[in-house]
């Protein structure tokens, strides 16, 4: 959802491109991480994701970009585009769980969900008796799940208070280290230090 209450998800956000405001954020990232070294990075195709990504690796030409379609935001289908309220009136009027509710023509979130934690086990399991610091820039929503999974919580148990306590702000950083064992392990949840 954008700063206008709209719904940006799946593949008609590509041309969404970042605020002013979404623009300094991520510049004041970029500055946090400035001595960070960074091995690689990915992406979602979205302009919004790519643009931040660009952002922040500005100062770490040795990080190699690399956009990634799994990494997309929920497809919200008919949705798109669409204040937010309309599709939590329809979700609501369906009797279907949040998570389970797919609008036509979308996916629900325990889809878009699953697909990037799928994507990420994958980065999980080529790359965790490495010691690479990988950056990934997505959406709210998705990591929001990613980061359930990473802590070990059930998705299909959450209720709003979870939902918000690991749902991230725009340009929030997470931090997870990955066992040789490609066990993930929170390290930092959601920290915003670099806006103050």
């Amino acid at each position: 959802m954008n700063s206008t209450g709209l719904i940006q998800g799946g593949d008609t956000s590509t041309k969404n491109r970042l605020s002013s405001i979404g623009r300094k954020q991520a510049s004041k990232l970029s500055s946090k991480y400035l001595n960070y070294h960074f091995d690689m990075a990915f992406t979602s195709p979205l302009e919004r994701a790519k643009e931040t990504a660009e952002i922040i690796l500005k100062n770490h030409p040795e990080a190699r970009l690399e956009i990634i379609g799994q990494l997309k935001e929920r497809d919200a289908g008919v949705f798109a585009g669409r204040p937010a309220q309309s599709m939590r009136e329809a979700r609501k009027s369906s009797g279907i769980s949040d998570g389970e509710f797919k609008p036509e023509g979308g996916e629900s979130w325990f889809e878009a969900g699953g697909r990037v934690v799928e994507y990420i086990q994958g980065l999980v399991e080529k790359y965790r008796k490495t010691s690479k610091n990988i950056l990934i820039v997505g959406h709210g929503m998705i990591f929001t799940y990613v980061f359930m999974w990473a802590d070990k919580f059930d998705q299909t148990l959450s209720n709003k208070e979870i939902y918000d306590h690991y749902h991230p702000s725009n340009t929030a950083v997470t931090e997870i280290e990955v066992s040789e064992e490609g066990e993930p392990k929170i390290i930092n949840l959601n920290d915003m230090g670099h806006l103050k």
